[in-house]
């Protein structure tokens, strides 16, 4: 099957462009025919073996406060506009002369989504749009403005205009839904989640105290103070307890180390290339969600750490799509929830007292072996087949 994908973000840099790299590529090895429409910012030298890569130049040419302005005016979000007008040339150049049989489109930005329903709309061919995030954002992380009513009038286009959808996490296929007021959108749709690369074993590393690692930044509702005030009450019962704060800014952090014990304790270190370095060196992995009633994400880290052979600690909030998904392995996945200081406590003290057993973790992978990259791009062919098909 011919797949002609709308995707911006094609890198080794950011979430968006990692996901789809990865599964782009396994769709590749299902012996697809595949075609990337990209943008020239992209740092992914690309595969010999996997997709052509189709990338367009990407120019900055309005300040941040330009852009919500005009985007305003003409009810579109401008952002990437240029690179949007290339990326259709180049795209009906290969609807002409390639012919693809589905178009993928994989949003974030909202521009690779409008590159797919121009596409679609030009050239009859069935559109499958696939958002990594809900666009606009909550409004807790995107507050009411010019641009989020252009973005909203743009995805509800989008969605309209595609025959299939697809979403990170049913709560975001819900908020969507609500949000532009398509209460049909769930027909078409199904739920694409982020994946497991693969399941390694890192063996117990035997540390005489414990080490916890957050892979990541604090910043907007994603907040650290739960995590800091659970751990400094598990710094009474064992002193040297670290905390290992991995590729993370000062921001958001620094302000609550208010004693030199949590400023020892507590490593703020840069970001590595190969993060299972450091998740070999810890205990146990930290993820933190939104402190938000109404999230919608999970985390790209959490798929990360369900593919190593360390118990997970999670903060997040009890009807979150984390919450669910990490219910189901409560012998090495230790879930509380923002506020719950003591609960932070009590889940870190547990995970260090966890004795290491590694068929506890061959369990917990046998529980989530849906999610490895190989099951999500063959259930993902299936559906685009399905739609190439009608």
């Amino acid at each position: 099957m011919k797949i002609l994908v709308s995707t911006h973000s094609y890198n080794s840099v950011n979430p968006c462009g990692i996901l789809s790299i990865g599964i782009l590529g396994e769709l590749a090895n299902l012996n697809h025919e595949i075609k990337v429409i990209c943008s020239s910012n992209s740092t992914y030298s690309g595969d010999a073996h996997g997709p052509e890569t189709y990338a367009c130049s990407e120019i900055s040419w309005l300040s941040s406060r330009s852009v919500v302005f005009i985007s305003g005016l003409v009810n579109r979000d401008c952002l990437h506009i240029l690179w949007e007008r290339r990326a259709k040339v180049i795209g009906s150049e290969l609807c002409r002369s390639w012919k693809p049989d589905v178009i993928y489109s994989r949003s974030n930005p909202i521009a690779s989504g409008m590159v797919g329903a121009y596409l679609s709309d030009k050239f009859h061919i069935p559109h499958s749009a696939y958002f990594s995030d809900p666009i606009p954002a909550p409004f807790y992380m995107e507050p009411d403005n010019p641009m989020r009513r252009a973005r909203l009038c743009q995805s509800r286009k989008i969605l309209q205009n595609a025959r299939q959808c697809s979403f990170g996490t049913q709560q975001m296929l819900d908020f969507q839904s609500a949000g532009c007021e398509l209460p049909e959108l769930g027909a078409k749709s199904f739920v694409q989640p982020n994946f497991i690369p693969e399941f390694r074993e890192l063996g117990d590393n035997a540390n005489s105290f414990p080490v916890f690692c957050y892979a990541g930044s604090f910043y907007g509702a994603r907040k650290a103070d739960s995590l800091i005030l659970g751990f400094e009450r598990l710094l009474n019962d064992f002193p040297k307890a670290e905390l290992h704060l991995l590729g993370c800014r000062a921001q958001g952090v620094i302000e609550l180390l208010t004693s030199e014990t949590l400023r020892r304790q507590i490593k703020l270190l840069p970001r590595v290339n190969n993060v299972y370095d450091a998740f070999a060196k810890a205990t146990a992995l930290i993820d933190v969600d939104p402190d938000a009633p109404d999230n919608v994400f999970s985390s790209t880290k959490i798929y990360e750490y369900l593919g190593v052979d360390r118990p997970i600690i999670a903060i997040t909030t009890p009807k979150s799509p984390s919450a669910a998904l990490l219910g189901r392995s409560p012998d090495t996945i230790f879930t509380t929830f923002h506020g719950d200081y003591e609960g932070v406590y009590q889940a870190l003290k547990r995970a260090w007292l966890l004795k290491y057993d590694h068929s506890r973790f061959e369990r917990r992978n046998s529980v989530f072996k849906g999610y490895l990259l190989d099951s999500q791009a063959l259930m993902l062919s299936e559906k685009l087949e399905h739609l190439a098909a009608k």
